[in-house]
């Protein structure tokens, strides 16, 4: 669910993460990360949140909540 403006900050945001020697992220899933569905089980993610969520919980020093 990435918008066109977006995909230039994420790069710049996982260079200024690694400024800290330990994080936690919370993110927003519904409405977030993915949009809202009348359906909840449609909200599923896609391949590059996937990749993203990997990325970003590979990392020993980053603990990663997802809220819903």
């Amino acid at each position: 669910m990435l918008t066109a403006a977006r995909p230039l900050l994420i790069p710049l945001f996982f260079i200024s993460i690694t400024l800290f020697p330990s994080r936690i992220l919370f993110l927003d899933y519904d409405g977030t990360l993915v949009g809202f569905h009348r359906i909840p089980e449609s909200a599923v993610p896609d391949e590059e949140l996937y990749g993203i969520l990997d990325k970003l919980s590979a990392d020993s020093k980053s603990k990663v909540v997802l809220i819903s």
